[in-house]
This record gives structure tokens, sequence and C-alpha cells, in this order.
């Protein structure tokens, strides 16, 4: 049986229509789309709200969200991984596979040495919310990923993952 992390994210209820859009735009933008941080190894761009406007899922989270902080695409190279972390400026988010696979855990830690892991395993088109507050890693495999995310700044305006969860409750999202 999946062991399964409380409240570490949840997939919505309607699939998003832009992927292949987005896709698109950041085909047509080329290298320079991505900027890279070399001290974090990962690359990160910014989809224009006009295109996060064309999904009515997400349109529907951003008008009834404040402090959010817009459609980030987090690059990862093939065969390279993240170390656990929380993220440090966002308590939540809402989370899209573009391209690539990877895996995603989430982690309750038993000692220094391990992790009781709970997999999150991305649907093509499926939008997830995301607690960035519990801890969690990225390993990524043999092709380049793309990771759509509309986070949520830690504001006292801003959401956390229950308040988000609770407002998608409302729209019938979850």
């Amino acid at each position: 049986m999946k062991y399964r992390i409380k409240d570490a994210y949840e997939p919505l209820n309607q699939h998003s229509t832009i992927r292949s859009t987005i896709q698109e735009y950041i085909e047509s933008a080329g290298s320079d789309f991505f900027d890279f941080n070399a001290l974090r190894g990962f690359g990160k761009g910014i989809i224009p709200t006009e295109i996060l406007n064309q999904d009515p899922v997400i349109k529907q989270i951003l008008d009834n969200t404040p402090c959010n902080m817009g459609g980030m695409v987090f690059h990862m190279n093939p065969w390279t991984c993240y170390e656990w972390h929380c993220d440090g400026i966002r308590d939540c988010a809402i989370n899209m596979l573009i391209k690539g696979q990877g895996h995603t855990y989430f982690g309750n830690k038993i000692n220094k040495y391990l992790h009781q892991i709970d997999e999150l395993v991305y649907e093509p088109n499926q939008l997830y919310l995301f607690n960035t507050t519990v801890e969690h890693t990225i390993i990524n495999e043999h092709q380049e990923r793309w990771m759509l995310s509309i986070g949520f700044d830690k504001s006292e305006e801003s959401l956390d993952y229950h308040e988000l969860h609770a407002m998608c409750q409302s729209l019938g999202l979850v």
C-alpha cells in the first residue's frame, strides 16, 4: 500500500488546456527563455499572464487569489536531482508538468538518514495543489523537465496551502 502524506498535494478535478501553448511559447523563445541560476542548478522563466488567462481553471484561481507570483516554469537538466527542501518564499503553488517526467517526492523525516516518502506522479495536463511547506525533492532522469508553477508568496495577504485548498473547494475544483 502506498504511503500518503496528508496535505502535501491534491489534483484539481479539471485539466488544463494550455500545456501545449506554454510548451510552444518556451520553444519559440529558444535558449533565452530560461534564466539559469548556477547556485541552485536550475533555470526559471516567466509565462505571461495573457497565456495563463487562456486556461479557464487557472484564470479562475488567479482571479480569486491575492499575492500570486504569476506563472514560472522551472527547468531541470537530465540526470539531476534537487535536495530535500521546503520552499522559502512561498507556502503553496499550483503545478503542472509541461515537458519530461522526473519524480517529485514528499517526505516525512524519520531520522537524519531516512525519509518516509510519497511520490506525486504527474499526469498530462493535470493541475496540482502543491504544499511547498512539506519537505520535498525532485529526481530527474533522462530528459529535461519543465514544470509550470504558480506560486503564492509569503505575506500577510497571501494564502497558505489549506486556504488555497479551501478556495479551490469553494470553486468546485477539488
